[in-house]
């Protein structure tokens, strides 16, 4: 095989190895442990806040962290081109929401409520 054929294909694995077919809801959290001051600083403040609403949802999301830095191909798949970025996924993996840049636990708490009352509307 040749050599950037199996460079596609090792990334290729990797990235599905990334994005794992979910089978409960979860909140990626995408973060880059290398990043300057002001983006570290907005991540650990976005993790603590993500942190908080897992906590307030008693367990029912699993929390998927990607470091940009281990794994920097992983921007695309997650369309993080800055730090951080939180998204919220469904039992499929389908996104419900994604933020760009420091979120409040209670806003991700709405948008899981939201999702929840339309789930249970069917």
């Amino acid at each position: 095989m040749q050599k950037p054929a199996l460079l596609a294909l090792f990334a290729a694995i990797l990235l599905a190895a990334l994005a794992p077919a979910a089978s409960r809801p979860s909140v990626v959290f995408v973060t880059k442990s290398d990043a300057c001051d002001c983006q570290l600083s907005l991540c650990v403040a976005a993790e603590q806040e993500v942190r908080n609403f897992l906590a307030d949802t008693g367990g029912q999301l699993d929390l998927v962290v990607v470091d940009l830095a281990q794994t920097p191909e992983a921007g695309k798949t997650y369309k993080a081109f800055a730090v951080p970025v939180v998204i919220l996924r469904d039992e499929r993996g389908e996104a419900l929401a994604r933020f760009y840049g420091y979120v409040e636990a209670r806003h991700l708490l709405r948008e899981w409520n939201e999702y929840r009352n339309r789930r249970g509307s069917r």
